[in-house]
């Protein structure tokens, strides 16, 4: 987050928070300069941040198998290490049908049954604190 600290003295600098429950900036007034006291003396701009992980990366490494599906589907997340992630199976309607989550993974798999989804494309979208990736699954 970048802030213009102060529109009176034109001091920028640029914050980095790593302990969110402590967001203070100290600052002083002078009453004898109005512009010490105006109410738009401070300005917050935030910048968007990106993954470092492109979508091509993505698409080279995750990959969503039989597809389409009898049984199952397999998604494999290739050479990501993840520990947390969690999918959320939606119809073509955007219907959330089913969500999984899985905590301290130990295998780079997860191996989806499709045994009460109904014949049809479902978007999967994966989320994890690395990234976040929809795919199209088609169901038979």
């Amino acid at each position: 987050m970048k802030i213009n600290l102060d529109n009176y003295t034109l001091l920028g600098i640029q914050l980095t928070f790593i302990d969110q429950s402590n967001m203070t900036i100290p600052f002083s007034i002078d009453n004898s300069i109005p512009e010490s006291l105006a109410w738009n003396r401070f300005k917050l701009l935030f910048e968007q941040e990106t993954f470092s992980t492109t979508d091509e990366e993505l698409d080279l490494e995750i990959k969503l198998f039989p597809n389409p599906a009898k049984d199952f589907v397999i998604i494999s997340f290739g050479d990501f290490s993840l520990s947390d992630v969690r999918i959320t199976l939606s119809d073509i309607q955007g219907r959330q049908i089913r969500t999984i989550e899985k905590e301290n993974m130990t295998s780079d798999e997860i191996r989806v049954n499709k045994s009460d989804l109904s014949q049809g494309i479902y978007l999967v979208k994966i989320n994890s604190g690395q990234f976040q990736y929809t795919a199209k699954m088609v169901v038979e």
